[in-house]
């Protein structure tokens, strides 16, 4: 069985690199400075902080305050 040349497929292309080269000197340039600018100007969301104490709880915040809690149970599995 003769082998057959294979093709180059990393020849140039004339509609390929007109617009690689516009992504690369335009979008990419401005993309990052979006990023570095959403960044900069940023901060830290809420639930990203560490907790912070606010104080002893409040008398509203007493157990016999509190119309209902839920009913206690426990989930066993048959073997275990």
């Amino acid at each position: 069985m003769p082998l057959r040349k294979l093709e180059n497929t990393t020849a140039p292309q004339p509609g390929r690199n007109r617009s690689a080269r516009v992504l690369a000197t335009i979008v990419c340039p401005i993309a990052l400075l979006l990023a570095t600018l959403e960044r900069a100007g940023a901060q830290e969301p809420a639930f990203l902080a560490p907790p912070a104490h606010v104080g002893p709880p409040l008398a509203l915040h007493a157990t016999t305050n509190r119309a209902f809690q839920g009913i206690p149970s426990l989930a066993v599995a048959r073997e275990g």
